[in-house]
């Protein structure tokens, strides 16, 4: 009989334990995204330092975009001609903004990007 309890509470646990892994979901109280795996993308943490190290002033605003979470990185705020470019969660650029030659490569952004958090600003 106490074998048997133990085997149900240690299967709910295991389940427990999988159930608040699950999903692309962030937490309340964590300053930084989490991707589809699950992971903290680390290099947001090195252009967060570098920005900082700089001196500039910077952000990182997490979308949902064509299927998966972006990054858009902006490491000079109202820096005349700076560029802003959207990363994916494994630093795959996939949009650019401004810079001199104004680029807009993903005109359709404004559009199709959803669910914005700003996950760090100085």
């Amino acid at each position: 009989m106490k074998t048997k309890f133990m085997t149900w509470l240690l299967a709910l646990s295991v389940l427990a334990m999988g159930l608040s892994c699950e999903g692309d979901s962030q937490s309340e109280g964590e300053n930084l995204p989490v991707c589809s795996n699950g992971g903290t993308p680390v290099w947001i943490e090195s252009i967060i330092e570098q920005i900082q190290a700089n001196g500039y002033t910077g952000e990182i605003i997490r979308y949902r975009y064509k299927g998966e979470y972006v990054f858009m990185v902006t490491d000079c705020l109202n820096c005349a001609d700076y560029m802003t470019i959207v990363y994916n969660c494994a630093k795959e650029v996939r949009c650019t903004f401004g810079g001199i030659a104004g680029f807009n490569t993903c005109p359709d952004f404004e559009q199709k990007a959803t669910g914005r958090k700003v996950i760090w600003k100085n």
